[in-house]
């Protein structure tokens, strides 16, 4: 089992956003760092530019352990299509997300589930969707802008059909 976790520790860290990566995109400074427990954990983190939108994510799978840090991986790949597919709607976005990876965790016969905000940048506007902890955006000329993301969505992966309650929002 040692074995299989070092493997899905390094194949968390493969999936990291590259410096160079970020460097090309325009208009925005970014800085992240990820280090996880001793055991792989399901912390998500992550920078995805397509077509002039960037698209951070920062999330947290319940738990440590193989089943967090797979759930986090399948979750980088769904945001990455999703991204891919230029889904902008972001009710659309987190319903799709959660469909799959709901799905995803019932396969698999596990209780997981997951925060995760995400944050998008496009047109020098951001929209934030989502549910994690707090967001800093640290605007032009240093002023730091703190939002509670906490009532902004559910977590993903524990209903299978967040669409009614995703409209209140």
């Amino acid at each position: 089992m040692s074995a299989e976790l070092d493997i899905l520790k390094q194949m968390q860290k493969l999936i990291l956003t590259k410096r160079q990566e970020l460097e090309e995109i325009k208009d925005l400074d970014i800085a992240g760092f990820m280090e996880p427990a001793d055991e792989v954990g399901g912390d998500y983190y992550d920078v995805l530019h397509t077509d002039g939108v960037a698209t951070i994510g920062i999330g947290d799978v319940t738990g440590h352990g193989l089943e967090s840090g797979i759930l986090m991986v399948m979750t980088q790949a769904a945001v990455r299509t999703l991204q891919e597919m230029q889904e902008s709607d972001p009710v659309r976005f987190l319903n799709i997300l959660n469909r799959t990876i709901y799905k995803n965790v019932q396969r698999m016969n596990s209780d997981k589930n997951m925060t995760l905000t995400m944050l998008n940048y496009a047109d020098r506007t951001i929209s934030i969707s989502g549910q994690h902890e707090e967001t800093f955006v640290v605007r032009k000329g240093g002023k730091i802008q703190r939002i509670d993301t906490i009532n902004l969505g559910f977590a993903i992966g524990l209903d299978e059909n967040i669409s009614e309650l995703s409209a209140m929002f």
